[in-house]
């Protein structure tokens, strides 16, 4: 576990320097997480089941992935990572709209805190040549909203 949020911590850096398309790169990371998967199911013997849900998911995830990359390639790690952590802001928002869920105090409460903090980490920071980045890690955190709530 050490190892692998090492990895999942320096990856925007290695995405912001190699020199491809952010598509490519999420497809190369997307087939070797695939592969890894694969092999993992057929050693315990699992099934592989489609649903619904888990196309919808799936769908989400790789709208997710996408964005998250490719906002590395035109923003810092840093913003790209942050701003697809406003996902609780989003989960709030299509349970709302999608499962009529009416929020509660702390649900709340957790939005506004998730705010504050990535209002704090841009007050001095964000700036318009970022743009399209920035942009593309927000949508990240919608898609990845929309995949907890799917």
């Amino acid at each position: 576990m050490v190892i692998c949020s090492v990895l999942w911590s320096i990856s925007g850096v290695f995405i912001g320097w190699l020199d491809m398309n952010g598509f490519v790169i999420a497809g190369g990371r997307s087939l070797f997480a695939a592969l890894t998967v694969i092999v993992y199911m057929a050693a315990t013997k699992q099934k592989f089941i489609l649903s619904k849900s888990t196309l919808i998911s799936g769908i989400l995830l790789c709208g997710d992935f996408l964005c998250f990359v490719t906002a590395n390639k035109y923003t810092t790690a840093a913003n790209a990572i942050v701003l697809q952590y406003t996902a609780p802001i989003f989960i709030l928002i299509f349970s709302f709209l999608f499962l009529h869920k009416k929020p509660r105090a702390a649900d709340i409460a957790a939005v506004i805190a998730t705010l504050a903090g990535i209002s704090l980490f841009f007050f001095d920071s964000l700036d318009a040549g970022r743009m399209l980045g920035n942009l593309l890690g927000i949508t990240a955190g919608a898609f990845m909203g929309g995949m907890f709530v799917a």
